[in-house]
């Protein structure tokens, strides 16, 4: 295979992990919401609450994976097509730093994961905060 074409692979698998991201953290986002109100609902005294919280952290763990594996994918075939291309196919970080604001140039491993670690640590709060407060 010559390398026009699997730069035409590379760029294609590249671009595709773009959506797949980005429904992951809308998917995880909207189900933040139906966690919380799970949580809220008091059933059995605090079981539910404290189900919910685990459940939020077990799921925001295992978001960050899933995320983290699909940003790595990308950085994986953008590094492919940069091999192949043979120069630098990609904007380099001065052209970003010239023509970008200064949230542009935020990585996007910050943006993706960044929510889902915040979400995990808010369940753990609310996990503890329950907890302490019933014993």
């Amino acid at each position: 295979m010559d390398d026009d074409k699997k730069t035409e692979i590379y760029i294609d698998l590249w671009k595709g992990e773009n959506p797949i991201k980005t429904n992951k953290l809308m998917l995880y986002l909207i189900a933040q919401p139906v966690l919380a109100l799970g949580a809220s609902i008091q059933n059995e005294g605090q079981v539910s609450c404290y189900f919910f919280s685990i459940l939020g952290i077990l799921f925001s763990i295992w978001w960050f994976f899933c995320i983290g594996r699909t940003v790595g994918y990308q950085k994986l075939w953008k590094l492919k097509i940069s091999q192949i291309a043979g120069e630098e196919f990609f904007p380099s970080e001065q052209e970003k730093k010239d023509h970008l604001p200064w949230y542009g140039r935020v990585n996007s491993s910050v943006i993706l994961l960044l929510p889902v670690i915040a979400g995990a640590l808010i369940w753990l709060i609310v996990l503890v905060y329950v907890y302490g407060n019933n014993g």
